[in-house]
């Protein structure tokens, strides 16, 4: 086409030229007539050396498919030695499930983070129900320390907040199988206290950077309250509507004021200012019953009941005193029954039904910053926060006991809750959660400070249905033991000494 352009510039200016580009058109190499691109040129050189750009060409695709055949085997063998490593762990696990239900927990756990296999959750579950008193919660590898606990309605799920994040985080296990889901806020802080509404749909948190909520179901941050951290403390409380939380908010010195929760649309109403004042260096935790007609609160060391209605009113009801300030307290499900505690760790339970409130107990704990929390299917509850120990208390024995205490601890446990079968959680330093069966290593203990003079000399008899104390003043005393507790008290009468 060039040869025969009408336009003297745009054809061959000679008929060197014009064989020159012959002679490269038939070597398969680029001529002067052709168009002046890239592809053009290299479709030329692949023409002109056919022979190595094909072999080339073979090459590079073996060895992408070389490569390729070797990441499919990589992992192939990396899932195969995992599959194999789970299934040797889960096996063993099997093995040690009728043995020691711990061992068999601690090798199914191991297989779970490796493998999840419907087999391994199924021996877990039946470790977690053979297992002893207490199990350790996995940590799934996350730092900081389990600052509080809280227990779904249903007794399915916990949530635990973990301090020394980069963001406000919460995990929420399992219970069946021990797994976890980590929920975390866009904001900066930390979190150090979480409950969930009623129906277990939502989970509320506090902590440095405010209030926040997440939906459970799908993990997604609702909302973010950041003002509410300008007061010195807040405490949560679940209500019975689903769509509501309780927080009572603080500033030192000053009365406490109350707000209701939304956490399906956010909305925050005021309720009013109660009685309460939180003091100098120490939290703020007081009650209200689920149906949020009253609220139990305190003043240094006196504590009032008032109906929701004579907020921001002096109209309340003195219940009593404590000798030091107080630190927490705590009511029952139906509300008839509530506990304190003041710094110096002396517990007094109280009956609300009785009019004025009747104290029924009093205990002695060592000195701290504790928290009370009752047990909704009975009359217990438990003392947490200011020791290694979780204590539970159980009001229905007869005579009065010291408290049963959680022994194992190796840290500081920070916060204790029931769980619907009657079985605890607990958290402590260094991220322990604990989950506690209902049956504990010391069935009962007996509170020799009520049997008269010093030391007695216990003795069980033959048949292992009564415990005889014999005093140092010559009287005995006999506890008849039905199935481990005891069920009544009577004394044997003076021997002479």
């Amino acid at each position: 086409m060039k040869a025969l352009e009408k336009d003297r510039d745009r054809r061959y200016v000679s008929a060197a030229d014009l064989a020159t580009d012959l002679v490269r058109h038939f070597e398969n190499r680029a001529v002067s007539a052709g168009p002046p691109s890239g592809i053009y040129r290299m479709s030329k050189f692949v023409r002109r050396n056919r022979l190595r750009v094909t072999l080339a060409v073979a090459l590079l695709v073996a060895l992408i498919g070389f490569a390729t055949w070797q990441t499919i085997q990589s992992q192939i063998i990396s899932r195969e030695r995992n599959k194999a490593l789970a299934n040797e762990r889960l096996s063993y696990a099997r093995e040690q499930a009728g043995k020691d239900p711990t061992v068999a927990l601690a090798f199914a756990l191991s297989s779970l983070e490796i493998m999840d296999q419907p087999a391994t959750r199924d021996v877990i579950r039946q470790a977690i129900a053979q297992a002893p008193i207490r199990n350790e919660l996995p940590r799934w590898g996350q730092g900081g320390n389990a600052i509080s606990v809280g227990a779904s309605p249903d007794g399915l799920r916990c949530v635990v907040p973990w301090s020394h994040t980069e963001h406000p985080t919460v995990g929420i296990y399992n219970l069946e199988d021990y797994s976890m889901r980590f929920y975390k806020a866009p904001s900066d802080g930390q979190v150090w206290n979480a409950i969930f509404n009623s129906d277990g749909s939502h989970v509320a948190a506090d902590g440095s950077g405010g209030v926040h909520v997440w939906r459970v179901a799908d993990g997604e941050h609702l909302l973010h309250l950041p003002w509410l951290s300008d007061y010195a403390s807040r405490s949560f409380m679940r209500l019975a509507d689903p769509r509501k939380i309780a927080i009572c908010a603080n500033h030192v010195g000053e009365n406490a004021l109350w707000f209701e929760l939304d956490v399906h649309d956010g909305a925050l109403r005021k309720l009013g200012t109660s009685r309460g004042v939180q003091q100098k260096n120490s939290g703020h935790m007081p009650a209200i019953n689920l149906a949020a007609t009253w609220i139990m609160d305190y003043d240094g060391t006196r504590i009032y009941l008032q109906k929701i209605d004579d907020l921001n009113t002096d109209r309340s009801i003195f219940v009593d005193q404590h000798e030091a300030p107080i630190t927490s307290l705590a009511c029952d499900t139906s509300c008839e029954t509530a506990a304190s505690v003041d710094v110096d760790g002396h517990i007094k339970v109280w009956n609300l039904a009785s009019s004025p409130p009747q104290l029924i107990r009093e205990f002695a704990e060592s000195p701290g910053t504790w928290q009370l929390e009752f047990d909704p299917k009975g009359p217990r509850f438990i003392s947490s926060w200011g020791s290694e120990t979780v204590h539970v208390y159980d009001l229905a024995e007869t005579p009065k006991r010291r408290p049963v205490p959680l022994l194992d601890r190796t840290c500081w446990a920070h916060d204790g809750t029931f769980l619907p079968d009657r079985s605890l959680l607990t958290t402590g330093n260094g991220s322990h959660v604990a989950h506690w069966k209902s049956r504990f290593p010391v069935a009962w203990s007996l509170d020799l400070s009520e049997t008269p003079g010093p030391r007695p000399i216990a003795s069980l008899s033959r048949d292992g249905r009564v415990l005889y104390l014999w005093s140092t003043e010559g009287e005995v005393i006999g506890y008849p033991l039905v199935g481990g507790m005891v069920e009544g008290i009577g004394s044997m009468g003076r021997t002479g000494g």
